[in-house]
């Protein structure tokens, strides 16, 4: 987990400094968006099951199964909330056939 999110770091990073110099980065974007919103419902289910506990809408708030649960809930908008993985995808596709 740790080296994805060091990737997916270094990844962003490389958006921002293709919009700093004015360049395009809808490619780069499109792919760093996409790995980045698999890993966090990847991180979810990392923890759930590292520390398997009862998740709690009703727990108070800023406990554990209070969190899970706001995570169980939030994690299949991750792939929709800027765009769906499979649109993503198609954007990262046409970019590569360009540069081919």
């Amino acid at each position: 987990m740790l080296a994805r999110i060091s990737a997916i770091r270094q990844l962003s990073l490389g958006v921002a400094d293709a919009l700093d110099a004015g360049r395009p980065a809808d490619v780069r974007a499109a792919l760093v968006k996409d790995l980045g919103t698999r890993l966090e419902g990847d991180l979810v289910h990392e923890v759930r099951r590292i520390l398997p506990r009862t998740a709690d809408t009703g727990a108070t708030p800023g406990s554990y199964p209070h969190h899970l649960a706001y995570a169980l809930l939030h994690s299949p908008g991750y792939t929709l909330r800027g765009g769906t993985n499979e649109i993503l995808r198609g954007i990262i596709t046409r970019g590569l056939e360009r540069q081919s």
